[in-house]
């Protein structure tokens, strides 16, 4: 019905066009080996990209778990339904200093970008309220959007990774960088990412610059 659309998926990439369509990016599970292993903390991740401006436009997210659905739309906020249920609008968290806050990380399977967190959490551990490793860089970033963490950090991400739930969290009022603070834009490379509530972007980035 679309064929001017393109795909970005795990498994396959389609030839993207360059302007005036949409790209969509699609997780089917993210949060593999939590799957594998029947850890029930993994989701399905959706998101629709303006191909001109490389901007993620919609962005869904479903916990088939807990029966979540997170959606948010460019400039109209971010939603929460849980099956049954109305759906209601989500802020980030109010935490404003990193020592009251819980931050969400991932560790990568390549040493390079494992020891880059070990390096992290030795570093600025003790300045942080709160770790947790959940398995799922897009229910880590959905639960930021909905208050439920503060940040999240992860060293090395694929595009459709943090696709959808990138705007979930700058709709709650959060914030989503590059590791080096640049606003993060839609690519098809993969790279560091790091997302918190806006409150204490600054804090973050400056001990994660101290460890790199």
């Amino acid at each position: 019905a679309f064929p001017e659309h393109g795909f970005l998926t795990e498994e396959e990439a389609s030839d993207l066009p360059d302007s005036g369509s949409i790209i969509w990016v699609i997780d089917p599970v993210d949060g593999t080996t939590n799957y594998s292993r029947q850890i029930p903390i993994f989701t399905v991740a959706i998101a629709a990209v303006d191909s001109a401006s490389r901007e993620v436009v919609v962005g869904v997210i479903l916990d088939p778990m807990r029966q979540e659905l997170f959606s948010a739309a460019k400039g109209q906020g971010v939603w929460l339904q849980v099956e049954g249920g109305e759906k209601r609008p989500l802020s980030a968290s109010p935490v404003s200093i990193l020592s009251e806050s819980i931050v969400s990380l991932d560790m990568s399977h390549d040493h390079q970008t494992r020891q880059s967190v070990l390096d992290f959490v030795q570093h600025a551990g003790n300045d942080i309220a709160k770790m947790r490793l959940i398995g799922s860089a897009a229910l880590s970033m959905a639960w930021l959007a909905a208050g439920r963490l503060d940040a999240y950090l992860n060293y090395r991400l694929h595009p459709w990774d943090v696709a959808a739930a990138s705007l979930l969290v700058r709709e709650a009022g959060g914030q989503v960088t590059t590791l080096d603070g640049q606003p993060w834009r839609w690519t098809k490379e993969a790279g560091g990412v790091v997302a918190t509530n806006g409150r204490f972007h600054a804090q973050l980035l400056q001990k994660l610059s101290q460890t790199q």
